[in-house]
C-alpha cells in the first residue's frame, strides 16, 4: 500500500514538472523558429534538459505496467542509463558552450532570467539522481528475458496515447504558466477563465482514469471509468460552450489576453488554440465512454452466446 501511494505521489509530481517542461520546450522552440533557429545550437542543452522529465514520466509509467520483476529491473537500469547519458551530455555541452559562446557568463539570460546556470544546475541534479538510482540497483542481477512481440495495433495505440499525452502536458504547463502571465486587467476574465480551466481537463481525466484502475475488480473499474468519462464530458462541454460563446462575442480575446499562452495564434492571427484545446479535452472522455460501451456490448454478446450454448447442451 505504501509503495502504491509513493508511486502515485511521484507520478503526479513528475507529471506536473513534465507539463512545465513541455510548455517551456514549445515556447523556446517557437521563439527560436521566429528567429530562423539562430540559437538552435546554443539552446540544444536546454532542449535536452527539458526532454528528461517528459521521457522519465513515460518511462516510469511503462515500467509500472511490466508484469515481471526481472524485466522491470532491467527497464529501470536501461531507462536510467539513457537519462543519465542525456543529462550528462546536456551538462557538458552546456558548460563548454557557456565558456565559449557566452564568455563564461552563466547568467546571460534569454529563455530564462538565469540561463544557462539554471539548466546546468538541473542537469547536475538529474545526473546525481540517475547515478543514485543505478547505484541502488547495481547489485541486483537480472536474467536475459525475451519480450513478447507486440501486435502492430497495440504499437499504434501506444504512439497515439503518447502523442495525446504530449498535448495534455503542454496545456497543463500552459495553465501553470497562466499564474504568471494572467491578464490582471480582468477585461476578458469571462473568456479566459473557462479557457484556463479547460487546459486542466485532459490531464485531470488521464490522472483520474489511472487512479481508478483496478485489475482485481474489473466490474468496479469499468463503472469508475464510466463515471470519470461522463464527468469529463460534461465538464468539457460546459467549459467549451462557455469559451466559444465568449469567443463569438469577443473574437480577439485570445490575442488580447492570452498571447503569452497561445503565441502561435497571435503570430498567424487565427484562433486555432481554443479549438485544439477543446478537441484535446474532449478526446479522453470520448475514449473512456466508447471503451465502456464497447466492453459492455461485448460482455452482453458473450453472455447471450454462452446462454444459447447452455440451452443447446
Amino acid at each position: 500500500m505504501k509503495t502504491k501511494t509513493l508511486f502515485i505521489v511521484t507520478d503526479l509530481l513528475l507529471y506536473f514538472f513534465a507539463g512545465i517542461a513541455a510548455f517551456f520546450f514549445v515556447m523556446v522552440l517557437f521563439t527560436d523558429a521566429i528567429n530562423d533557429f539562430r540559437n538552435l545550437l546554443n539552446y540544444l542543452p536546454l532542449y535536452l534538459t527539458l526532454i528528461v522529465p517528459i521521457y522519465a514520466l513515460f518511462a516510469v509509467n511503462r515500467i509500472a505496467e511490466v508484469p515481471s520483476d526481472n524485466l522491470r529491473l532491467r527497464k529501470i537500469k536501461i531507462h536510467s542509463l539513457v537519462l543519465l547519458s542525456v543529462s550528462s551530455f546536456a551538462f557538458i555541452y552546456g558548460f563548454i558552450n557557456t565558456l565559449v559562446t557566452y564568455k563564461a557568463n552563466f547568467l546571460a539570460g534569454g529563455p530564462s532570467k538565469y540561463f544557462p546556470l539554471s539548466f546546468l544546475l538541473l542537469d547536475l541534479i538529474f545526473i546525481l539522481l540517475f547515478v543514485y538510482i543505478l547505484a541502488i540497483f547495481k547489485k541486483e542481477k537480472t536474467e536475459p528475458e525475451t519480450n513478447e512481440k507486440r501486435p502492430f495495433g497495440i504499437v499504434i495505440a501506444d504512439v497515439l496515447e503518447h502523442l495525446f499525452c504530449l498535448f495534455a502536458l503542454y496545456f497543463l504547463g500552459t495553465f501553470a504558466f497562466g499564474f504568471y502571465s494572467y491578464d490582471l486587467s480582468l477585461q476578458h476574465v469571462v473568456g479566459t477563465l473557462p479557457t484556463y480551466l479547460l487546459m486542466v481537463v485532459p490531464s485531470a481525466i488521464v490522472i483520474a482514469s489511472k487512479l481508478v484502475a483496478n485489475k482485481e475488480a474489473p466490474e468496479r473499474h469499468l463503472k469508475a471509468r464510466l463515471i470519470v468519462g461522463l464527468s469529463g464530458l460534461v465538464t468539457t462541454l460546459v467549459l467549451g460552450i462557455w469559451m466559444y460563446v465568449y469567443l463569438a462575442y469577443q473574437p480577439n480575446f485570445v490575442v488580447d489576453a492570452m498571447t503569452a499562452s497561445f503565441a502561435l495564434d497571435f503570430a498567424i492571427s487565427l484562433n486555432l488554440a481554443p479549438t485544439l484545446l477543446f478537441v484535446v479535452a474532449l478526446l479522453p472522455s470520448a475514449y473512456l465512454l466508447a471503451t465502456y460501451l464497447l466492453t459492455r456490448y461485448l460482455y452482453r454478446s458473450l453472455t447471450r452466446v454462452k446462454a444459447r450454448d447452455d440451452k443447446q447442451e
